[in-house]
């Protein structure tokens, strides 16, 4: 798959909490452009994805705070 990504630095930081104590894990989010490629993803059983739009994003997503930070840089069209 063929993306442009837009800038060097993330756009969000997501610190994994477990029982309110931020734990190692952390999520880098980089804003990209979608140029080509995402039907070869049909022939690679190994990764597991979803095409979707902002107001179905609570639908994949279940963790309300990793949710809030999608939300809170994701434009709406």
């Amino acid at each position: 798959m063929k993306v442009e990504f837009l800038g060097n630095a993330p756009v969000a930081l997501f610190k994994v909490k477990k029982d309110d104590k931020i734990i190692s894990e952390k999520h880098y989010i980089f804003k990209a452009q979608y140029k080509t490629g995402a039907e070869l993803l049909a022939f690679q059983t190994k990764f597991d994805h979803a095409w979707v739009r902002k107001e179905e994003l609570a639908d994949f997503i279940k963790n309300k705070d990793y949710l809030e930070c999608l939300n809170s840089f994701i434009l709406d069209f």
